[in-house]
């Protein structure tokens, strides 16, 4: 049961961190079309986001697998193929995030 919170927890801060990830650019005027940086800015903002989304069907897989019951502590192989999406998606967004925020400061 508490693995279910989690999940459903983990696909709503997902979904709040896609939207974030989107906002940045998006609020501070990047217009991809004006120069190649910001065009590689969306690029890489959408590489991640899309990365997220996937984690987020993902989850919802696993979540709707649990509740047919398929899911068990038996037969978990789903599951643990996701959490090893999830650590290469967690490095994947804090090097493209870390990046494309903190970059800009050190010119």
């Amino acid at each position: 049961m508490s693995f279910r919170l989690c999940l459903v927890g983990s696909t709503v801060l997902t979904l709040a961190a896609c939207t974030a990830g989107l906002a940045g650019p998006y609020l501070y005027g990047m217009q991809p079309t004006a120069h190649v940086y910001p065009a590689i800015v969306w690029v890489i903002t959408l590489w991640t986001i899309v990365h997220g989304l996937v984690g987020v069907i993902m989850q919802i897989y696993c979540l709707a697998k649990s509740f047919a019951g398929r899911l068990t502590a038996a037969y978990d192989a789903d599951l643990r193929n996701v959490v090893l999406y999830w650590h290469f998606l967690v490095i994947t967004a804090l090097t493209s995030f870390g990046v494309l925020g903190l970059f800009p400061g050190l010119r």
